[in-house]
């Protein structure tokens, strides 16, 4: 079984991030809505700081250090709490 690439879930995260942001506020409430984004923003800088982590830990060992998919996907975690710095400061 191949394993799963990290820009799956990244994408995966990233999307339900949207769909959060562009649901209407009259179909889950403001408060309810605000609190699910805030959980998803930091469970995504959680997987990106363990990404980052493994692929830093990877290339201190003498191994090949962080892929480029691993990359990808901890700036596709990073995009929502980006979104949320821009948006309310």
């Amino acid at each position: 079984m191949k394993p799963v690439r990290p820009i799956l879930p990244a994408a995966l995260l990233v999307a339900l991030f949207i769909a959060v942001v562009l649901t209407p506020v009259e179909l889950i409430g403001c408060r309810n809505r605000g609190l699910l984004a805030v959980a998803l923003i930091l469970l995504g800088l959680l997987a990106a700081l363990v990404l980052a982590v493994r692929g830093s830990y990877r290339r201190w060992r003498g191994g090949p250090g962080p892929q480029g998919d691993e990359i990808v996907a901890v700036l596709l975690l990073m995009l929502p709490a980006v979104y949320l710095f821009v948006t309310e400061f």
